[in-house]
């Protein structure tokens, strides 16, 4: 049986450490995933290893967790349903109280019993932000990013990874930071690419290069393929978006999917990109917003499509709005 430790801190600059930390289970067919050490795990970190905990049972393998009741965050794993989505059922000796503003239980994104895409995404918005007035830019600013976020991440999934799910947010309030996640355990943006027959794969296409065309304009590996009524059915604008919101509410993003990773934060001149010896199947996306820098969301989406060259520079803000 392969023993896995888990680390005490799980931020999203040590995410690519924690992905091939977990791929040493990979090639077992026993697994034993150690919690004595976990104190606090960014929304990234906990829907990348119910996304693995769940690849793994669906390819048999024998998963055990260890020293669950022991660790630090036992109750905070219990309280966002991390046990049970993974099909365990442990007693509970607290009051669940409603987590308004503070965290959003884990959810399934795709599969039996999971919400839409706009359930989940409105869900996830007032749950992080319960007194916004939707009606008025100013005060709804938050709320419609979050909102935004979650869908486009969410339908990200459902288009190219062919597995279910899972996405969860939470803030802190000490670092002001938003964090929102989903992981899925598909066949990862090369495949997606490859195997919806996009102009843009080649034999020598690596999986950081697959997450590196994903996150530019007008890229998709389903922007060649039309609907029915000749539109396209991916415009291929998400993921760039979501990057530069969080850059330019001074947050981050983090993606990884097989063998490759990208990460930036706010401030930094480039992305980091690296390949890793064990990698994730499926595709992990976790984004952060600094809460005090999001203000009307009309504004922001503007100044995020011409930073990433989809508007003419200094294209008047509103003409898209009215």
């Amino acid at each position: 049986m392969t023993t896995i430790l888990l680390p005490a801190y799980a931020y999203e600059s040590e995410l690519p450490d924690l992905v091939e930390r977990l791929g040493t289970g990979d090639g077992a067919q026993e697994i034993a995933v150690d919690f004595v050490l976990v104190t606090f795990w960014t929304p990234g970190a906990l829907v990348l290893l119910l996304a693995k905990t769940h690849r793994w049972l669906g390819q048999r393998k024998k998963v055990v967790f260890r020293n669950c009741k022991t660790s630090p965050a036992f109750r905070y794993l219990q309280r966002i349903n991390f046990f049970s989505q993974c099909g365990i059922e442990l007693p509970e000796n607290f009051r669940r109280h409603d987590a308004g503003r503070r965290f959003v239980e884990l959810r399934r994104v795709g599969g039996r019993g999971s919400a839409s895409v706009e359930e989940l995404s409105t869900d996830v918005a007032y749950c992080l932000f319960p007194d916004s007035d939707v009606e008025d830019p100013e005060q709804s600013g938050l709320f419609d990013l979050l909102q935004y976020s979650i869908s486009e991440m969410a339908t990200n999934t459902l288009q190219h990874a062919r597995a279910p799910g899972f996405a969860t947010a939470q803030y802190t309030a000490h670092t002001d930071l938003i964090r929102v996640a989903i992981a899925d355990y598909g066949i990862g943006v090369l495949r997606s690419f490859s195997e919806n027959g996009s102009p843009l794969w080649k034999p020598e296409l690596t999986d950081a290069g697959a997450i590196a065309l994903a996150l530019q304009p007008k890229v998709s590996s389903k922007s060649h393929l039309a609907t029915s009524w000749g539109e396209s059915i991916n415009a291929g604008v998400g993921l760039t978006l979501l990057r530069e919101f969080c850059l330019l509410t001074g947050g981050s993003f983090f993606m990884a999917s097989g063998n490759g990773v990208c990460f930036r934060r706010a401030g930094e001149e480039s992305s980091k990109q690296k390949s890793l010896q064990s990698g994730f199947h499926g595709t992990v996306c976790a984004l952060s917003f600094a809460r005090a820098a999001i203000r009307n969301f009309p504004e922001l989406l503007h100044k995020a499509k011409e930073s990433v060259g989809l508007l003419p520079p200094g294209e008047e803000f509103g003409k898209y709005f009215t």
